[in-house]
């Protein structure tokens, strides 16, 4: 025996049944199982035209920018967060070959760029601010922080610690926590090595000569022949060749911002250690002890000091 429908139960098959039709007409149920559903509760389903309807005609019925695509939340579980919205431009490129991305990709990188060294000058000695938009992409700062206005967000190898641009190559490097960068000079006043050069501690960046030069260590398959050794080679004052610029980022919990310590110089490198090791010179090292102090801080293992420096502007040091 069928038992009579209760009152809650009529209801919601009203509200059902509403929210359903409300569904049909936004051009949000398009499978067969829906529009049998549709059916089943009453509401008449038309026929569907040859060509379908798009997210931009849906939008445009509904006083929707044409120039974004909405994609409703199909999950259960991700319906509670908020919708994703793409531009035309973006949602194109997704569904570009991936030819036509690789294209796009060489065609908006740094090596394809020229880096404004004026830009970045400002940050000698100084965190390289993180806009709160980027959420923690420090590399990404550093970067927009050098791109023309023509080009505000030019494509990179956020896995490298190389950044190479058509007139300058960026080295990122990461402090050690365990101990002070500033190591024993490798060089004595004769010009003869000593036994203990920074290379014994590792491939770890120091600093030697009262931080007045910086070892570097290459990737283990850069050869000599590599073109980013020949242009690293290429700087041997601050007038030749392309600009080295140097970031430094200090251990956790400071490690929120590269620091900028300005250009370098080559000064010499073995090709013969694997990884290749690079010793360079700080062109602004006079600027970046007298005037800033970070640098100096760092180089004792301070990192709390360097960091509360490095977040000070050139007027509020003087």
């Amino acid at each position: 025996m069928h038992s009579p429908e209760s009152a809650y139960e009529r209801g919601r098959r009203e509200r059902v049944r509403r929210n359903r039709e409300l569904l049909h007409r936004l051009g949000l149920t398009s499978s067969t199982l829906e529009s049998a559903t549709l059916k089943s509760v009453g509401v008449s389903v038309a026929r569907p035209s040859k060509r379908p309807r798009t997210a931009s005609a849906t939008l445009a019925d509904r006083g929707v920018d044409h120039g974004a695509v909405w994609a409703p939340r199909r999950s259960r579980r991700l319906a509670a967060r908020p919708t994703r919205v793409e531009h035309a431009e973006d949602s194109d490129r997704s569904r570009a070959s991936d030819a036509e991305i690789s294209v796009y990709r060489s065609l908006t990188s740094t090596k394809h760029q020229w880096c404004q060294l004026s830009q970045l000058q400002p940050y000698l000695g100084r965190a390289v601010p993180v806009p709160p938009q980027l959420g923690g992409q420090v590399k990404r700062s550093v970067i927009d922080a050098a791109a023309a206005a023509t080009h505000p967000h030019p494509c990179f190898n956020r896995m490298s610690g190389v950044c190479e641009w058509r007139d300058a190559v960026m080295l990122f490097v990461n402090l050690p926590a365990d101990r002070a960068p500033l190591a024993p000079d490798p060089i004595d006043a004769g010009g003869r090595a000593t036994t203990t050069p920074p290379s014994s501690t590792g491939y770890a960046n120091s600093f030697y000569q009262d931080g007045r030069l910086v070892v570097w260590f290459a990737q283990r398959t850069h050869t000599a022949d590599a073109p980013l050794i020949r242009r690293l080679c290429s700087t041997a004052t601050d007038q030749d060749g392309d600009a080295i610029l140097l970031f430094c980022r200090l251990p956790p919990p400071h490690d929120r911002a590269y620091l900028y310590f300005g250009r370098l110089a080559h000064v010499r490198h073995d090709v013969h250690s694997t990884p290749i090791r690079f010793v360079f010179r700080l062109l602004e090292y006079p600027a970046l002890i007298e005037s800033c102090g970070a640098l100096s801080a760092a180089l004792r293992g301070d990192y709390p000091r360097a960091w509360r420096l490095a977040q000070l502007s050139r007027r509020d040091r003087t």
